[in-house]
């Protein structure tokens, strides 16, 4: 491309670094509306520039919009950059020792602290930005086609393996940069740009259709073409517009669905349930003796599973374009990638670290095997306009399933909400993750949950899952290290002296507002985690009393200053993560359960029993459903919801002491025994001194309860007082 040819080549990269430093330091609708008027300034200089040259340079904002949307890029090769090669680099470039105070700070190692002194909201092209402070020029010389020449270079040398090739692209691009300039191509480089605004934020203030037609197409420079021109603007209404082949296409989403609904939704329209497979989400593209394969993130990867029947080393494609139809020329098919055992004659489950698109196609056990589901595009026609019912029927005219290749998904038309039940159990039976039922008059909308297609699993349903009571061991700050977004929480193992074992990490599930609490009252509790060098490798110092495994907290808390909480998950999977020899997949927090102490949580043993030591994968469905689980107003399995902030109820305990009574001057009272202090007499033998008194202990105040007792100051205990309903005795 010569230099009059594009309208990149007028166009600095110090604008595009200029304009991302304006919009990294606005907040708000102020990040939109800098943007949004670069977006017009661009469009009119973008006429003026076509004017110039009689419509016949290419003008698009392409170039720019594939720097300001890095990771939407998807055609541009990967650069395999990291950050230690860009910190090799910049030692190259300025000629400074691996030892130096310079290199040391790249790495944000802290001079006098001797450790990581940095803010962890600063990143590396942060610190670069620091050190290359009067080491470039003030002003860049590149323009936008420069900079993505390079890019595009740099990508074709990582394809290549051209290791050397790519570092003398930096050193050009370098070269040429301002301290500015540098920090934002960095950014770019790494493909986060930490703006503030979100890939769909971006592509709304360039155009109100943009996101969409990148779901359509992935390919940003399709989106620039459609949006510039106008065609095919106007079809791009609910389920209108259309596919093309070899543009994946963002695939359809499914709803959770609140199942005291479904029953309503089975009444008004007709559904077809279909089996949810635990697989990859692919799209398969096949244009006469080409097929394309790509995720559902848009990455291609045809090289692995075969670009046609005859590549040597390919996975799937030798195998799958004997059983299309020989009607087929050109289809994209919607499905799930599947790992197969070939000797046991099973499905993988993808929480088995089996990954399909690192099967080998001389591995002796596994191979790919597609799943599919949907057809959206047929010998030159979209067929995402289509309902549901018409398309499934087409597919089961275009494919040939053979067992350990291609298959289709187990279809069943729901005939009421008892038959829906009936189906659910079934897939309870045969350990699937859940089902899908799908509207059978929704048309395919890309990237879109709320179009006709609901999800339904085990986990969804009250007390129909285990769910797990776990302790607060530790806590992971945000970036910028002001409030801990998720905790690290665990099981309490009786055999080893009461240590609490790591399960699992967790961080959705609460409100904002119960965050708040929770730091609020964990704060002055936590203790930084200590770390020891051993060679290049830093080794976390483990509490007395708590293992973690190999996932180390920011911060933990002893045992008695913590607090609990419930979780549940959709299976237990095996983990090396963790101090435990299984995890939780897909965990979250269902309640504080305020009314336990750190002592009542999950053991070990009953962990452990709800993990089969002959599988890597543990269903935890622990019953049917039933209709009354699917009807609204029934409350006949529904478990009492746990209040996060309050406590509940509890009977007297019994009584069990062995030694006499001593009077009763506490005869007809409650009391409740929270808390312990230093030198003073444990929980149980304050409670039964009560009890020798003629008193009852209860384990959680209530409406009866005529005193709480304690001693240091828990959760649990400040909770109590905050509500200013019960007396507080000390242990003193």
């Amino acid at each position: 491309m010569s230099k009059v040819d594009c309208i990149s080549q007028r166009v600095k990269f110090s604008e595009i670094s200029s304009i991302l430093e304006k919009v990294k330091a606005a907040t708000g609708a102020k990040r939109d509306e800098l943007l949004r008027r670069y977006f017009a300034s661009f469009e009119q200089f973008r006429r003026e520039f076509q004017r110039e040259n009689n419509g016949k340079a290419r003008s698009s904002i392409f170039p720019v919009l594939r720097l300001l949307l890095p990771g939407a890029d998807r055609e541009r090769d990967s650069y395999g950059v990291r950050v230690k090669s860009l910190r090799d680099l910049y030692i190259k470039v300025l000629g400074i020792s691996e030892s130096s105070t310079e290199a040391r700070k790249l790495s944000g190692y802290d001079e006098e602290t001797g450790g990581g002194g940095t803010s962890s909201s600063e990143d590396f092209a942060d610190r670069v930005f620091r050190l290359m402070q009067g080491r470039c020029p003030p002003e860049g010389s590149l323009t936008v086609w420069e900079v993505n020449e390079r890019l595009d270079a740099i990508g074709g040398h990582y394809v290549n393996g051209e290791r050397r090739r790519i570092g003398e692209e930096l050193e050009r691009l370098v070269g040429g940069m301002s301290q500015v300039d540098q920090k934002w191509l960095i950014r770019i480089l790494l493909k986060n740009l930490r703006l503030g605004m979100s890939q769909v934020k971006i592509l709304g203030v360039y155009h109100a259709k943009a996101g969409r037609l990148y779901d359509r197409f992935s390919n940003l420079s399709k989106v620039c073409e459609v949006v510039e021109s106008g065609e095919g603007l106007e079809e791009l209404g609910e389920g209108g517009g259309s596919v093309e082949l070899f543009h994946p296409v963002k695939p359809m989403l499914c709803q959770r669905v609140d199942l005291k609904l479904v029953d309503g939704m089975l009444k008004r329209d007709e559904f077809w349930l279909e089996t949810k497979m635990d697989g990859e989400r692919f799209q398969i593209h096949k244009d006469g003796v080409v097929f394309k394969y790509f995720s559902r993130n848009s990455y291609e990867y045809s090289e692995v599973f075969g670009v046609n029947r005859n590549q040597v080393g390919s996975t799937l494609t030798p195998f799958l374009a004997d059983l299309l139809a020989s009607n087929v020329q050109s289809v994209i098919l919607d499905g799930e990638m599947m790992v197969f055992d070939k000797v046991a004659l099973i499905y993988r489950d993808k929480s088995e670290n089996t990954d399909v698109k690192a099967v080998k196609s001389d591995n002796p056990t596994l191979r790919p095997c597609f799943c599919v589901y949907d057809v959206l595009f047929l010998n030159g026609k979209s067929l995402i306009a289509v309902p549901y019912a018409e398309r499934i029927r087409l597919l089961g005219t275009l494919v040939k399933p053979k067992v350990g290749v291609l298959t289709t998904c187990k279809r069943v038309k729901v005939e009421s909400c008892e038959h829906l039940v009936e189906l659910l159990n079934q897939a309870i039976d045969t350990h699937q993750e859940g089902v899908v039922i799908k509207k059978q008059d929704s048309t395919y909308s890309p990237n879109e949950r709320n179009a006709g297609w609901y999800k339904i699993k085990p986990d969804y349903i009250d007390n129909l899952v285990s769910d797990f009571d776990l302790l607060i061991m530790g806590g992971f700050y945000n970036a910028k290290r002001s409030f801990v977004n998720t905790f690290l929480v665990g099981v309490l193992d009786k055999s080893t002296e009461d240590t609490f074992l790591a399960v699992t990490k967790v961080g959705i599930g609460l409100s904002v507002d119960q965050w708040k609490t929770l730091n609020t009252s964990l704060r002055p509790h936590w203790r930084e985690v200590t770390f020891r060098r051993e060679g290049r490798s830093k080794i976390s110092e483990e509490p007395p009393g708590l293992r973690w495994g190999q996932t180390a907290p920011d911060v933990w808390i002893p045992p008695n200053h913590s607090i609990v909480l419930q979780l549940k998950g959709s299976e237990l999977v095996r983990s090396a993560s963790f101090a435990t020899s299984y995890t939780i997949r897909f965990p979250r927090i269902t309640a504080i359960r305020s009314d336990k102490n750190f002592q009542d949580v999950c053991t070990g043993e009953e962990f452990a029993r709800l993990c089969s030591a002959n599988t890597t994968v543990a269903k935890l469905a622990k019953r049917h459903v039933t209709a009354a689980d699917l009807l609204p107003g029934s409350t006949s399995r529904k478990r009492k919801q746990i209040s996060p902030l309050k406590f509940r109820r509890s009977a007297p305990e019994p009584e069990q002491d062995a030694l006499p009574p001593l009077d009763d001057i506490c005869s007809g009272l409650d009391f409740c025994v929270l808390s312990t202090a230093k030198g003073a007499p444990s929980i149980p033998e304050l409670e039964s001194t009560i009890r020798r008194h003629g008193g009852r202990t209860v384990k959680n105040p209530g409406p009866k309860t005529y005193a709480v007792i304690a001693g240091e100051r828990t959760f649990l205990v400040s909770r109590v007082i905050e509500t200013r309903r019960h007396n507080v005795a000390t242990v003193e």
